[in-house]
């Protein structure tokens, strides 16, 4: 699936905006975790409708964490942190 197709879904800023939130409020130890436990449960509970549906909720989770991944390590390697 092309990157920016995923970035312009729904759920892709629904994951986003819950990352952004867990990191303001609690910083990013074990967020990654968190999240996956998250869509877990609301898989489990038949929240997203569809296997369709969780399938691309999942697909958008995967991409923010690897997004958010990548931009702290470039950030870091332009800065000389790494």
């Amino acid at each position: 699936m092309n990157e920016d197709r995923i970035r312009k879904r729904q759920s892709y800023e629904f994951w986003k905006n819950l990352y952004e939130y867990f990191k303001k409020r609690y910083g990013t130890k074990d967020i990654n975790l968190t999240l996956q436990k998250i869509h877990k449960v609301l898989d489990e509970h038949r929240a997203y409708g569809s296997e369709t549906n969780s399938y691309y909720n999942k697909e958008s989770l995967s991409q923010i964490l690897k997004d958010r991944k990548e931009e702290w390590f470039f950030g870091n390697l332009s800065i000389g942190k790494c």
